[in-house]
């Protein structure tokens, strides 16, 4: 970035490498691919570190990046008012293209002469003010592409964050090219995470945890869901991170899956049903948590016994070179044997990063998950690799109950992220 002639008033910094390059290097080559393309939020920001809001927020908004393995860094296709985001935190070795209307038609002006603006408004001003930019995202696209040599390429295109029309635009541009679909290829990279998203994930699953007591230090009979819902909610803007889901459930609701917390007050002798999650600097955190108000009873103590016995019997079987199968079928036996011989699950955790739901799923071989629509092999686990393990049970009328941590995958096994006490009271 530029340098201007003051100094900045907030803590500069760089954006991030997100992006496990050797692995990225390796799925290409295995692909045939020369380059791949991130469409959807979540794989844009993995390729390049850049956070582009409105890409988040608008849906349809276009944004895209792209990463060939010898590359010096990303390239970023982006919004022209969606440019002040890479001027404050720029991403290392990248370069971001702009498209649409340019900071002089959107109601933007330079309030001071250009030899006086500091580093970050010059970079604006440089590229959002005095540069011509194409209409639209398309365009943008294929020019850069076709400048860096892939007009003849085979291009990974991610079809998670364009409509079939866009993808067919993109092949009209690019009629030399040939497109292979990249969804897939960019979820088999993200399964194993780097140092930085592991710290990341650690982060935001320790801002959980901490929101999580909290809550819980609410429980007190005539609560309602809500109020304990909102202290959850609560406690994570108070550490700078963003609420992604909070289920709270007590009594007989705990026996429902995902719901809206209610109006219903808590009791004496309840069943209270955490599963809560948040986001921080991109990435997720997913806890789960049971407790009962006042002495459990032996019902409850039961239950709740197989459900961690057969979770701590998942997370020891995690370790590199082990199927997902076969970590899914420990967990399901020692949750019958220790008490409930009728336990179906369909799978015991599931990967986690920048979505909730990343590959892989500790699921049976040959099961395709309607939950981030994996359907990924059962191909051995890796070193890196994060899970959330969880055992949830769902009695309809009675009681339903979870317990969930999550954990990275090292060399001898499984490293706990999460940093809560499991007991049930």
């Amino acid at each position: 970035m530029t340098a201007g002639p003051f100094v900045l008033d907030y803590t500069w910094q760089a954006a991030p490498i997100l992006l496990n390059h050797d692995r990225a290097r390796d799925v290409l080559a295995e692909a045939g691919a020369d380059v791949v393309v991130a469409t959807s939020p979540v794989n844009v920001a993995y390729l390049s570190g850049y956070y582009c809001l409105a890409h988040w927020t608008i849906l349809g908004t276009l944004a895209f990046a792209f990463h060939a393995p010898s590359a010096a860094g990303p390239v970023v296709v982006a919004p022209a008012m969606e440019l002040d985001a890479w001027a404050e935190e720029p991403v290392p070795g990248g370069e971001i293209l702009l498209y649409g209307k340019p900071s002089r038609t959107v109601g933007r002006v330079v309030g001071a002469p250009p030899e006086q603006l500091a580093g970050d408004d010059l970079f604006i001003h440089e590229h959002a003010f005095e540069r011509e930019s194409p209409a639209n995202a398309i365009d943008a696209l294929a020019d850069a592409l076709k400048a860096r040599g892939y007009a003849r390429a085979t291009i990974a295109l991610d079809e998670t964050g364009i409509t079939y029309a866009v993808r067919q635009a993109i092949a009209d541009r690019l009629p030399e090219a040939r497109l292979i679909d990249g969804a897939a290829l960019l979820r088999r990279v993200r399964m194993v995470k780097t140092p930085v998203e592991v710290e990341r994930l650690q982060g935001a699953t320790r801002i959980a945890g901490r929101a999580l007591r909290s809550a819980i230090d609410a429980l007190v009979p005539g609560v309602t869901e809500r109020e304990v819902w909102q202290r959850y909610n609560s406690a994570i803007a108070a550490e700078g991170a963003l609420t992604t889901f909070t289920v709270v459930n007590f009594g007989r609701r705990t026996g429902h899956t995902h719901t809206i917390p209610s109006d219903y007050r808590l009791r004496t002798g309840d069943v209270v049903k955490f599963d809560v999650g948040c986001s921080f600097q991109m990435y997720q955190a997913d806890i789960g948590r049971t407790r009962v108000i006042g002495d459990p009873t032996d019902e409850q103590a039961a239950v709740y016994h197989a459900l961690l016995v057969g979770q701590q019997a998942a997370i020891g079987a995690l370790r590199p070179g082990v199927r997902p199968s076969e970590v899914f079928a420990t967990a399901v036996e020692a949750v019958r044997e220790s008490g409930l011989p009728g336990y179906q699950r369909h799978h015991v955790g599931h990967g986690i990063g920048l979505d909730v739901y990343d590959m892989p799923v500790l699921q049976p071989a040959g099961s395709s998950s309607e939950l981030g629509g994996g359907g990924l092999g059962d191909e051995p686990i890796e070193e890196g690799m994060v899970f959330c393990v969880e055992t949830p049970y769902y009695a309809l009328g009675t009681l339903g109950m979870i317990v969930e941590d999550t954990v990275a995958i090292t060399a001898t096994g499984a490293r706990y992220l999460t940093d809560l006490p499991r007991t049930l009271i």
